[in-house]
Order: C-alpha cells, then structure tokens, then sequence
C-alpha cells in the first residue's frame, strides 16, 4: 500500500487518477526480480558461443547497461548501451564494441495535448506503442523505469 494514501488532503487528487495509474504506481513500488540464468551447483559453465569452460559466476552477472543523458530526450523504451567484447572469427581476437538502440524519428499524434509530435524512439518503443494504439496509451500504461 501507498503511503500517499494515508494524507487526507492528497486523497482527493487521487480519487480522481485513473484505476490503471494508481495500480502502476503500487506497482513501480516493488522490486523487479531479474534472473538471467537458472541456476546450478556446478562452478564451471561451458559458453554456447566458444565452447569454452567460464566460472558459473560469470554468467550471474547482469550487464552494466548506460543511460546517457540523451536518453531522457527521447523514447528509448527501456534500452540502454552496453559494452562488451566481440571475437573476430578470422583472427579470434577480442575486440570491444558498444551495442545501443536503434533510434528513429517519428511522428506521433497525442489525443490528450492535441497536437502531432517529432520523437526520437526506439524500435522496441515503437512496437511497445503500436501495441497500446498510440502515445498517450503507451505514457499512461508503461512503467516510468522502461520509459528512462
């Protein structure tokens, strides 16, 4: 439950939100559990891609992802930038390389604002908005996480 809740004088404010924001405000309360890989009592793990024998804490990592600031100017629907390593078949060297979104231009119409919008979005926010039927669906429905 919502300490908001308990304030006399906000409870008016919230009679009046939507059923589905208060739910996604309780929700955006509780911890995400994220598990990246089942796990085991084995200490060594062998990769899919090499075939080659890595600690099993390597795998329980989760990976550093960035959030530059230009991604609060934009929709990037909860992608970040990570950084990692590449092996180059010809040589088998590793190489770092950056992963990011892939970011597009696109006009929106808002129902509430009344008016059409040039944003910078992701394709996964894209989909995610295509899904919900629009940009004011997709504001109001979506966790604050996923929309940076």
């Amino acid at each position: 439950m919502s300490r908001f809740l308990f304030y006399p004088h906000v409870r008016g404010v919230i009679s009046r939100l939507p059923e589905h924001y208060k739910r996604r405000h309780l929700r955006s309360r509780l911890p995400a559990t994220i598990k990246y890989i089942q796990g085991s009592d084995e200490p060594w793990k062998r990769a899919a891609s090499d075939n080659a024998l890595y600690p099993s804490e390597a795998f329980e990592l989760a990976p550093d992802v960035l959030f530059p600031e230009d991604s609060q100017n934009a929709l990037w629907g909860g992608e970040g930038i990570v950084r990692g390593f590449i092996e180059l078949k010809r040589t088998h060297t590793r190489c770092p390389k950056t992963w990011g979104p892939d970011l597009r231009q696109h006009i929106f119409y808002s129902e509430i604002l009344d008016r059409w919008m040039i944003i910078l979005v992701s394709v996964t926010a894209l989909k995610q908005i295509e899904n919900l039927k629009g940009i004011d669906n997709y504001i109001l429905e979506s966790r604050l996480q996923k929309m940076n």
